[in-house]
């Protein structure tokens, strides 16, 4: 790889450990916000783990010095970094993240700092330089792409973008699409909104790690109904309210950070003496908020980016082994029955009716939780990352 390394020294030069593959991945959120599992931070971790792999954190939001609590996220991954981009220069289209500026920088996992210029010489120094892009920050996407220029870009497209019907994201969705040498498609919706485009995607979806969710769960849990996740304008307010005055003595948690369209709402709906409102939680304390749940919820409206999405609430429900009442969502119809289906906010009510009795009756049982993890074993992170390496490899 050349064309990066103008004013690099030989000191910057000598200190690159050579490596294959460096993998430059995109983030959505700042590294330390881990109240959601977003797929570009899962598949880091799991990249970093490759022995002939070296992955930088791409994160336009990164604070300006690193902290136990990153650092305690990122043990076990020793080849992961993370860097906060300088501006952009709109006069030359560069990216102006030098020496001389000392927040912008990489940080490794021990909070040492990786200079611009040494990172520039670890591009060059590998094999092949392989991007993970996503379209939702539309300036840094093509700026990283066309500035770094990668050997291998691999865009890992997602339900909000290919609903869009104009701006920025959209416009980087179909750069991207037409750049990417693979496109991820994380539903079937996704993938024929890249067809329509003119590219093949690959089909891939959202992954868990199971072994985190293999707890038992407990013999009689803390809420009858929980909701894990954002609280946001594709939740069906009315199938909770039914739910909540439906069963005026079981109490329904709703776990998570609320957004801001969505204040109004939250407030009535958490005015009822039954419903509790609890903050988000970091991912790594889901499987433990999971067990305090008896039924699980996954309550949306059907909207074009509900039918396009593929939740991975619903996945680490069943890997928790809960009974889960859903909206008919595809991903959810073709999990088969492990999952009690709803058309509405009345049918709502019903199959979570249904689902309370088989829990309270015995009728959900071992085997039940069973099939539940077994439908959701294969769909891991570590072989979502497979996939996707496997259509580069060369």
């Amino acid at each position: 790889m050349g064309g990066r390394l103008e004013g690099v020294s030989p000191v910057a030069l000598s200190a690159v450990r050579v490596v294959k593959t460096v993998l430059l991945v995109m983030g959505l959120f700042p590294w330390l916000d881990h109240r959601v599992a977003m797929p570009m931070d899962q598949m880091a971790r799991v990249y970093s783990r490759y022995p002939d792999v070296d992955v930088y954190y791409l994160d336009p939001n990164w604070p300006s010095a690193p902290s136990a609590r990153w650092r305690q996220w990122a043990e076990g991954t020793p080849a992961a970094y993370c860097w906060r981009l300088g501006p952009l220069s709109a006069a030359s289209g560069a990216m102006t993240a030098a020496a001389d500026r000392p927040r912008s920088v990489f940080v490794d996992i021990e909070g040492r700092a990786v200079r611009w210029e040494a990172f520039l010489a670890a591009l060059d120094a590998a094999d092949r330089v392989v991007c993970l892009a996503h379209a939702f920050w539309p300036e840094l996407c093509r700026r990283v792409v066309e500035t770094l220029l990668p050997d291998a870009v691999i865009y890992d497209c997602h339900e909000t973008v290919v609903t869009m019907s104009g701006g920025p994201t959209r416009a980087a969705h179909e750069w991207l699409v037409a750049r990417a040498d693979v496109v991820l498609a994380i539903s079937p919706a996704v993938a024929q909104a890249v067809e329509r485009l003119g590219r093949t995607p690959m089909p891939l979806g959202n992954g868990i790690e199971a072994e985190r969710f293999a707890a038992e769960p407990p013999a009689r849990p803390q809420w009858t109904f929980g909701f894990l996740g954002s609280f946001y304008d594709w939740v069906d307010v009315s199938a909770l309210h039914a739910l909540a005055e439906a069963f005026p003595g079981e109490t329904l948690a709703l776990v998570g950070p609320v957004h801001e369209s969505m204040g109004r709402a939250y407030e009535r709906l958490t005015a009822r003496p039954n419903v509790i409102a609890h903050p988000g939680v970091p991912h790594a304390e889901v499987p433990a908020i999971l067990q305090r749940m008896e039924l699980c919820l996954l309550p949306r409206l059907l909207t074009p980016d509900s039918l396009a999405c593929d939740p991975l609430k619903l996945y680490e429900y069943l890997a928790a082994g809960r009974p889960v009442v859903s909206t008919r969502l595809p991903v959810a119809e073709g999990l088969g029955d492990v999952v009690y289906l709803a058309d509405s906010g009345a049918g709502f009510v019903e199959a979570a009716a249904r689902a309370l009795a088989d829990v309270r009756t015995g009728r959900f049982n071992a085997d039940h939780v069973a099939a539940c993890r077994a439908a959701v074993a294969t769909r891991t992170w570590e072989a979502r990352c497979r996939a996707a390496w496997s259509a580069i490899a060369g």
